[in-house]
């Protein structure tokens, strides 16, 4: 029985780490919280975060209006 336990156990984390349905939530609050302060987008910016027009697109929209195209983030938003 705790073998099993693991077992799903370890299953479990797997597939929570190749998830991406943090990153709706996550694109939220970049496109409504930190690029709409000039201040805080050269925050982010310094540390990492990158700025391009496939990233700026968020500017106050949903991150469901363009579907799962995160691109404009490239790795940045799968680093843990």
């Amino acid at each position: 029985m705790l073998v099993l336990q693991s077992l799903l156990f370890l299953v479990h984390e797997q597939m929570a780490r190749n998830s991406v349905r943090w990153h709706f939530p996550m694109v939220n609050n970049i496109g409504w919280r930190i690029l709409t302060n000039e201040e805080h987008i050269a925050w982010m910016v310094a540390r990492g975060m990158p700025m391009n027009p496939l990233v700026e697109r968020y500017r106050d929209k949903p991150a469901s209006a363009f579907g799962q195209d995160f691109s404009g983030f490239g790795t940045w938003l799968s680093k843990g």
